[in-house]
């Protein structure tokens, strides 16, 4: 594998895997996954442009281990290039991790990554596989979101977090804003902050879309048109609806808390995101005004930021599907709060907690 000198001037350091699959539609790199084709990978440092990096028989592989494991035949192969950022945290630790601006994608997907052509090559037991990649591609940085009447699109670079990796690290927010409020400047609105999808609620104006979300139907939920019809209509409680895009180098969201890998998200949020948006958008900044809610990654974060918070939130709503199947919704309530509702989830057992 080779990457030309035109796209990339400084040495190279990364992961690099080679996807080997039967089929050249889709792109094999774009079939990664537990149940996808073979891949084989290896460590790059310290590339430097135009010279070659290896993939042999001792690179591991999934589901494979080797290359020397694929039956002859004939394949189509493509190389991927993972780009890795040195990172001088101010916790004394050097690390290099791939950094995206905060995109949080696979890194199949990743703006920056490098990637080569589909190339087909046929195995033969004699002389095995060889192919000679170039990773003359670059996988472009993804169209910003406009922002519409209702939704809005904020990205703050958090000084904490830029200060702890050494490098622009950014928290963005999508605000769904209720009706009339531009016809309203001097009201302020209760907040949910939402902790499940990139768009509060899957907000979608788009009638044709409710036809790509017709799993939502079968698993009890609204799809993103009902809900902006619900949203839209004269009598729907009105208040703003907040979520959340933070990803780290290790997973595509740092709980919303403070932790010795990731650094301090917990207080770059309380610190930083949460001030701007609530001053940003009119929300009331009350408790009783708040609420927090999410399921499965969002649903911990939910809880955890009620529990390390309590005197922030009014309320928080955690629901997930738990090892039986079953949806399991927990309500968090601030002391001398209102009793909590019957659970609505018709599958549920409901499990309910009180802070003493």
């Amino acid at each position: 594998m080779i990457i030309p000198v035109s796209l990339r001037t400084e040495p190279l350091t990364g992961r690099l895997i080679v996807v080997v699959s039967r089929k050249d539609a889709p792109e094999p790199r774009l079939t990664i996954s537990p149940h996808g084709p073979p891949i084989f990978g290896a460590d790059v440092e310290n590339l430097r442009p135009g010279e070659t990096a290896v993939i042999d028989e001792r690179a591991p592989g999934y589901p494979l281990k080797s290359l020397k494991d694929l039956p002859a035949g004939d394949y189509f192969v493509q190389a991927v290039m993972n780009v890795y950022t040195e990172c001088r945290r101010s916790d004394g630790h050097t690390v290099w991790v791939h950094l995206d601006r905060s995109q949080g994608t696979p890194f199949n997907l990743s703006p920056g990554n490098f990637y080569s052509q589909v190339q087909n090559v046929h195995l033969a037991p004699q002389s095995g596989l060889v192919a000679r990649l170039v990773l003359d591609q670059v996988i472009p940085a993804a169209a910003a979101p406009a922002d519409t009447e209702w939704l809005k699109h904020v990205t703050i670079q958090s000084r904490l977090l830029t200060e702890f990796w050494n490098q622009p690290i950014f928290i963005e927010a999508t605000v769904l804003l209720p009706k009339d409020y531009a016809a309203h400047p001097d009201v302020f609105y209760p907040v949910v902050y939402v902790f499940e999808h990139r768009v509060p609620f899957s907000f979608n104006p788009d009638p044709a879309s409710q036809a790509r979300d017709r799993g939502a139907g079968a698993a009890g939920l609204k799809t993103g048109y009902e809900i902006f019809q619900s949203w839209t209509s004269a009598g729907f409680p009105r208040f703003v609806a907040i979520t959340l895009h933070q990803p780290t180098p290790f997973f595509p969201s740092s709980y919303s808390v403070n932790s010795a890998n990731n650094g301090p998200y917990g207080d770059a949020l309380f610190q930083e995101v949460f001030p701007y948006l609530e001053a940003q958008f009119r929300t009331i900044p009350k408790p009783y005004a708040r609420l927090v809610e999410g399921a499965s990654t969002g649903g911990w974060e939910a809880l955890a930021l009620q529990l390390y918070h309590p005197d922030y939130y009014g309320r928080a709503h955690q629901e997930e599907r738990s090892p039986g199947g079953k949806h399991v919704r927990m309500e968090l309530l601030e002391p001398g709060g209102p009793a909590p509702s019957p659970a609505t989830s018709s599958s549920a057992p409901s499990t309910r907690l009180r802070p003493a």
